[in-house]
Order: structure tokens, then sequence, then C-alpha cells
């Protein structure tokens, strides 16, 4: 598969596996994925099904802010009759906004979003027991 050039020392770091690949195999995989592309005054709108091309428009110019949408629905045929644990996706999304402080990820009308990447995770993780109490059985730390 050819997975795009994000192999530069900077752009690598930031990629969280957006390299090309994962979003080859979920347009293939899905019998319906549009994805919007929006930089820099243009937009790019292309849509899929089971990884063939339905639509491809040329670039229109746009006044929308930077961003990609992706848009998918997983083929039926192949996962049968599926369904989203939304806490783990939830989990999952705020680890890349995380990650990626300034990023936006809506994921059915709810955004993730964090404005101090890795301290938000620490702020939000903070009053969750993650070490054994020391008064339980076993003597603790």
């Amino acid at each position: 598969m050819n997975t795009g050039a994000k192999y530069d020392s900077k752009a690598f770091k930031k990629s969280v596996g957006l390299n090309g690949v994962g979003v080859k195999a979920v347009n293939a995989l899905s019998s319906r994925f549009i994805i919007r592309s929006i930089r820099d005054g243009q937009i790019k709108v292309s849509e899929f099904a089971h990884g063939v091309t339905i639509k491809d428009p040329p670039l229109e110019p746009t006044t929308e802010e930077n961003g990609v949408e992706v848009i998918f629905q997983p083929d039926e045929a192949l996962f049968g009759n599926y369904f989203y644990i939304s806490e783990y996706v939830d989990s999952m999304l705020k680890n890349y906004v995380y990650l990626n402080a300034g990023l936006v990820i809506n994921f059915n009308g709810i955004n993730s979003s964090s404005k101090t990447d890795l301290a938000d995770l620490l702020n939000e993780n903070m009053n969750k027991r993650t070490l054994p109490d020391s008064s339980s059985e076993g003597g603790g730390y």
C-alpha cells in the first residue's frame, strides 16, 4: 500500500497512526465512506462504497476552517450486526486529543478536545484509584 510520506522526524511524531494504511482499511471495510478535507481555503470531498470511488469532484473554494471529517459505515456483510461500545470509543478519542492539543474529534455529536494536552489527561484521572489502597489486604504500596 502506498501510505504517504509522513516519516520525517517532526510529522511522524504527531501523526498518531494516520499514515494512510488505517484510512484505506476503513474505506475497504465500509459500505459507505466519505472524507472531507479542508485546507487553506479549499475543500475536497470524496465518497466511496466498499473501497470503490463513487464521487470525486474537483477542489472547490471554501471559507471553512482547516480540518478533516471522516464519515463511515462498517460493511454489515463483513461485520454482521455490529455495535460500538461508546465508553471505549470515547476513551480512545480522549487519548488522541490529549496527545494533540487543539485537536477536536466529534463522535456522534459529542466533541472531545484538549487545550493543555497531557495536563488534561492527568486532571481527569487524578480522582481515579489506580494504586491499591495501603489499608487493603496485602500491605498496600
